[in-house]
């Protein structure tokens, strides 16, 4: 329920969402499975500041328990700023953001989340060219998943002190991306180029700079068809000198069956450069998003391979299932104990069920497992990871 109060020559909402997730969880493998629990509470506000500008402001309180204990000490709470942001539109093809801002590269497989910078879009006929510039440094660490070096590393890992600041903020980095997309490229198919580089600014031996020149393609054969293509490639440039050259490629699948069910399959490939030699190196997303629902790796050095199937059973009800199998692309990234030279990671399955009654209103419910034996990088005798979940989500 969005509440309304109508100012003189101004238009204010506000509101309140609410979720409320309970899980139960077995991710090591080892032992018994453990309870665990996150609960986040969003206020927002957005207002009119004109015909052609609007303000929006959220915040985020987030509890976290998990291992038997309150995550974020005393009081267990962490608070961050959401999404905020001034937009404006001064002229019908040009539109212009400020503030923290929710931004995905075309190709989805560099960076996604919110990010402090302005982005502009303004579109040129069949073209919509896009530019824009980050900070990450004002983040939380464990929401912008920024993990591009050791460094970044051992920052991400400290325990959240509020008297250390370097113990909640995300590595600093300054994120420069533009490109230009062709929705409508013919009628049947869209093109997509980005250019993005990002800085760090967090000094020492481990300092890593990164670019990366990315081109999506999308055909659709037939209406309930589609096919895409991505092809990622750049550069990394360490501290020491050194220039390796880094890849990834994605591809997918979406098929709507006939008949009165509403459903949808897709089947996805991802692959990303392993270490291969001082000419080829890992390829390193700025955001170091989890690959699965239960093994949750980041595309580094990792190829997947997923099919998904989703049916709206009823009005108000839908169910997903998915298979992912894992394998990587070197034999250092991702090691098992003890180490073997196999590629084959293991498998996923997950299935999960949503119920939305009403527009403000939604419970979900997964689970899943990762079989570790269905691969050979792991023992032999490694035992099943799994997760099981639900969620309230709730908006005031």
């Amino acid at each position: 329920m969005f509440l309304c109060l109508a100012l003189p020559g101004r238009a204010l909402d506000f509101g309140l969402v609410i979720q409320q997730t309970p899980e139960y969880t077995n991710l090591r493998g080892a032992g018994e499975g453990e309870p665990g629990y996150a609960g986040t509470y969003i206020p927002w506000v957005s207002a009119d500041l004109g015909n052609a500008a609007r303000l929006y402001l959220s915040a985020k309180l987030s509890t976290v328990y998990e291992a038997g204990e309150w995550k974020y000490g005393k009081p267990p709470l962490l608070f961050e700023a959401g999404r905020s942001s001034i937009s404006w539109r001064p002229l019908s093809p040009l539109f212009l953001e400020l503030g923290r801002l929710r931004f995905q590269e075309p190709s989805g497989l560099i960076a996604t989340g919110l990010f402090d910078g302005l982005r502009g879009t303004l579109v040129l006929g069949k073209a919509r060219l896009n530019a824009g510039a980050f900070y990450t440094g004002f983040l939380y660490k464990e929401t912008a998943k920024i993990v591009m070096s050791s460094g970044d590393r051992e920052r991400y890992v400290l325990p959240l002190d509020y008297a250390d600041p370097k113990s909640y903020a995300a590595s600093r980095r300054i994120m420069i991306s533009a490109g230009a997309e062709f929705p409508d490229l013919t009628p049947r198919t869209s093109l997509a180029l980005n250019g993005l580089a990002q800085f760090d600014l967090n000094g020492g031996d481990s300092s890593l700079h990164s670019q990366y020149f990315t081109i999506t393609y999308t055909v659709l054969p037939k209406e309930s068809l589609a096919l895409t293509g991505t092809a990622a490639a750049g550069l990394m440039e360490n501290q020491a000198g050194d220039v390796p050259a880094h890849f990834a490629a994605a591809a997918g699948i979406n098929w709507e069956p006939p008949g009165a069910l509403r459903d949808m399959a897709r089947g996805e490939f991802r692959w990303s450069s392993g270490k291969v030699d001082e000419r080829i190196g890992t390829f390193t997303p700025v955001t170091s998003n989890a690959q699965g629902q239960v093994f949750t790796p980041a595309l580094s050095a990792l190829m997947i391979a997923r099919i998904t199937y989703t049916a709206r059973l009823i009005r108000d009800l839908s169910a997903s299932a998915e298979g992912t199998y894992f394998f990587r692309t070197d034999g250092e990234t991702l090691s098992g104990n003890p180490p073997s030279a196999s590629r084959a990671l293991g498998g996923e399955l997950y299935g999960s069920l949503v119920w939305a009654p009403v527009s403000d209103f939604a419970v979900t419910a997964g689970g899943g497992a990762f079989f570790p034996g269905l691969g050979d990088v792991f023992e032999t005798e490694a035992p099943v990871r799994w997760k099981v979940q639900a969620a309230i989500i709730l908006s005031l």
